[in-house]
């Protein structure tokens, strides 16, 4: 059925049996454009009745980058964001996806009636805080499911062009972020076992929005291993090798490096590795890639998340003396130990010595 605006009319009329005697008034059968009040017959009748015209709903999709509720200024559309129309009885009346700039529309809705929107999530995506601040033309309003339920206008212009329609107010914003961490090693070696190496650790947020404050850094170190500094400006760093930081992590930035100092057990020769991971604060809304807790033995640079970072050192064997590095003498030929050939010069050397402090002591006295 289609329905029309303006004035909507409609006629009926009352007919006799076949074969019935004839009506004083004999009835004229009407048409829908025959006025019945002003016709000579009496067995027909109309109504009319005013039909308002379609309105419109439309508005945007938008990042919550600054996670404050609000569509503010430089928080972007989402575009290919699907959006539905559902009647009262919760039939689909249409379904649309928003443009380039996050916009959506529908129009020819009937005026007064009652509808809902529901906005599906994009992938990863979660929505922000509801109906933040005083100003609806600007906050986020579907449930947690979704779905807004609002009343047509009762009048309007049924536009669907951006910022045209009858109520611009149905709107929903949605926030998304994924926590990274580089981790390098920035002392030099070579290291020996008990020798301290440096790390640094760079947290990052993928974005597209920032990141809530109390985010996290930690530090898995191996058995037999010691912390010896752990610190970064921003950061309040425990005992418990965890580093936190109270400020928002902005989408797109490198947090501030975090320095790690950790001394290696004093037997160890071989590889010597150790992890770091970067967690989101406790409110936060799932990241796109979900951390899992590394722990020394994950291999971060094979593992899906990519939230964790390790770094790995050659611990060398303890240095010793040569033993095996003989000399040959000039002229004679003569081959001899470097190991004894170094004795005998501390021999001499130590001869030396106290033969000159003789010397001086002999030349001290008095005669």
């Amino acid at each position: 059925m289609t329905t029309d605006f303006g004035s909507l009319k409609n006629v009926a009329y009352v007919s006799p049996a076949n074969g019935d005697v004839p009506e004083t008034n004999p009835l004229v059968v009407p048409t829908l454009t025959t006025d019945t009040s002003t016709s000579a017959t009496d067995n027909d009748a109309q109504a009319s009745i005013d039909v308002a015209s379609p309105v419109s709903v439309g508005d945007y999709v938008w990042w919550d980058i600054n996670r404050d509720g609000l569509q503010t200024s430089g928080e972007p559309g989402i575009p290919d964001v699907t959006v539905t129309l559902l009647d009262v009885e919760g039939t689909v009346v249409a379904t649309t996806t928003t443009d380039a700039g996050g916009y959506y529309a529908f129009a020819g809705l009937t005026p007064g009636q009652n509808y809902t929107v529901v906005f599906t999530a994009p992938s990863g995506a979660a929505l922000t805080t509801r109906n933040a601040g005083s100003d609806d033309a600007i906050d986020s309003d579907p449930l947690v499911d979704g779905k807004v339920v609002f009343t047509a206008p009762s009048t309007g212009a049924d536009l669907t062009a951006p910022r045209t329609a009858d109520l611009p107010t149905i709107d929903a914003g949605f926030v998304k972020l994924n926590l990274t961490l580089t981790k390098a090693v920035t002392s030099s070696g070579p290291y020996y076992g008990g020798a301290n190496v440096t790390y640094q650790l760079v947290p990052h947020n993928d974005g597209p929005v920032d990141a809530l404050p109390g985010w996290s850094v930690t530090e898995v170190l191996p058995s037999g291993s010691t912390l010896v500094g752990l610190s970064g400006d921003g950061y309040t760093c425990f005992a418990s090798l965890v580093c936190t930081n109270s400020a928002t992590l902005p989408a797109g930035a490198d947090a501030k490096p975090i320095t790690v100092v950790v001394q290696i057990p004093a037997d160890l020769t071989g590889p010597f590795k150790n992890v770091a991971y970067v967690s989101p604060a406790d409110t936060e809304t799932p990241e796109t890639n979900p951390l899992v807790v590394p722990i020394i033995t994950t291999d971060t640079s094979a593992s899906a998340t990519d939230n964790d970072a390790q770094a790995v050192i050659d611990v060398l064997p303890p240095q010793t003396e040569p033993t095996n590095i003989v000399i040959t003498l000039p002229n004679t030929g003569t081959t001899i130990p470097l190991t004894w050939l170094l004795g005998a010069i501390g021999i001499v050397a130590a001869g030396v010595i106290l033969l000159g402090a003789s010397r001086f002591s002999a030349g001290g006295r008095k005669h």
